[in-house]
C-alpha cells in the first residue's frame, strides 16, 4: 500500500496574494486618549463636517492634523513611524525612501451608525486609531467591527467551507489599537449598537520620491 501523501507547509505551500495586515497597541494611547476625545467632541459640536462613507455619526473635514492640540500631534508622529515601519516590511527592505505625505480626520459613531464598503484610491496606505471604540453589545457581537472584503471577486463565486478566502475578516478593535493597510483594501464598518459614542482617527499615507 503506497505511503500517503503528506504536504509540507513551510516548503511547499506558497501563500500566494496574502496582504500583510498589522494591528498593534500604541505606547502612552491612555494618556494620548481623553485629550483627543475632549477635542473630537467638541469640534463635531461646533462643525457639520463632510459625508463621505459615513452613514449617519460625524466625519470631520480632513483637517486634522491641523488642529491646535498636541496629542494629535504626538498620534501622527507615532502613526508615521509605524506607517515608516510597515512599509519597509511590505517592501522587504530595512528603510523607505521619500517624504511621507499624510492627511487624517476623525469619525464618531453613535447607535445605527456605520460606513459603506469603499476603499482609498491615490494613497499607498491607510490606518484607523481607535480613541474610544464605545460599549461592548451582548446580543450585536460585530457591533462597530471594522469588516475586511476578499479583494479577489472570483474568491467570493464559490466558497469551501472553513476556508478564509472568499469571506470578509472582521477585526475587533481596542483602544488605542492602530490599523494598517494598503488603501487598496475594500473595507467597512459594521453599525455601532451600543450607548454612547465611538471615535476613530482615520489616516491615508503616501510615499513620494524626494
Amino acid at each position: 500500500m503506497p505511503e500517503k501523501l503528506k504536504i509540507d507547509p513551510e516548503s511547499q505551500v506558497a501563500p500566494l496574494f496574502a496582504t500583510p495586515v498589522a494591528l498593534i497597541t500604541l505606547p502612552g494611547h491612555k494618556k494620548l486618549n481623553p485629550a483627543i476625545e475632549r477635542a473630537v467632541l467638541d469640534k463635531a459640536r461646533r462643525s457639520t463636517g463632510m459625508k463621505r462613507s459615513n452613514v449617519g455619526g460625524w466625519h470631520s473635514d480632513l483637517d486634522l492634523l491641523h488642529w491646535p492640540v498636541p496629542e494629535i500631534r504626538q498620534l501622527a508622529e507615532m502613526v508615521a513611524d509605524a506607517a515608516t515601519h510597515y512599509c519597509g516590511l511590505l517592501l522587504n527592505q530595512a528603510t523607505v525612501e521619500g517624504k511621507l505625505s499624510m492627511q487624517a480626520w476623525a469619525n464618531v459613531c453613535r447607535r445605527g451608525n456605520f460606513h459603506k464598503a469603499h476603499c482609498h484610491p491615490n494613497w499607498h496606505l491607510s490606518a484607523a486609531y481607535y480613541v474610544n471604540v464605545g460599549k461592548p453589545v451582548a446580543d450585536w457581537p460585530e457591533s462597530g467591527t471594522f469588516e475586511f472584503s476578499d479583494p479577489r471577486t472570483p474568491a467570493r463565486m464559490q466558497t469551501l467551507d472553513g476556508a478564509s478566502f472568499g469571506r470578509p475578516h472582521l477585526i475587533y478593535p481596542e483602544n488605542g489599537q492602530l490599523l494598517l493597510f494598503p488603501s487598496w483594501m475594500e473595507h467597512s464598518v459594521n453599525p455601532y449598537q451600543g450607548p454612547g459614542h465611538r471615535i476613530s482617527i482615520a489616516f491615508n499615507m503616501r510615499f513620494a520620491k524626494a
